[in-house]
């Protein structure tokens, strides 16, 4: 999603493109997939030092409930990014905190074994270790 895009959208849903919503947008768009409200904040800081970490949360949160931000559960936080047009499904490394998009969605190879019931949405949530930090792992035994 562009930057033009996502300020239609808050039009279209009666809302503002405040200061801090545009730095929230400019940030977003700068990082390359998933990541943690912890790290938006850090990166916002650093431009917007009187922005609070509730003032973020809230407009993350505006901004997933209107389709501008895909959201999902990484164990016990949640993660964001702009939406895209395909759903996507990720992985974490549980070591270094490494976030990677599947190029494959894991449920189309169980679609055909789902009987009786309309799958509309899911969520996968894959943890594990990546390659650098498996090897570290692996090393420290």
């Amino acid at each position: 999603m562009t930057k033009e895009e996502a300020v239609n959208i808050l039009h279209e849903h009666g809302c503002k493109l405040t200061p801090q919503r545009d730095i929230i947008l400019n940030t977003l768009l700068s990082i390359d997939g998933y990541t943690t409200v912890k790290d938006i904040y850090s990166n916002i800081k650093k431009e917007q030092p009187c922005i609070s970490p509730d003032t973020v949360y809230r407009n993350l949160e505006l901004l997933s409930s209107i389709g501008i931000l895909d959201k999902t559960s990484m164990g016990r936080s949640m993660v964001y990014e702009m939406h895209r047009s395909a759903h996507t499904h990720i992985m974490k490394c549980l070591m270094c905190g490494k976030v990677e998009r599947l190029d494959i969605c894991p449920l189309d190879y169980c679609l055909n074994r789902i009987k009786d019931f309309q799958v509309v949405e899911h969520h996968i949530e894959i943890l594990g270790y990546c390659n650098k930090c498996a090897d570290r792992k692996g090393s420290d035994r």
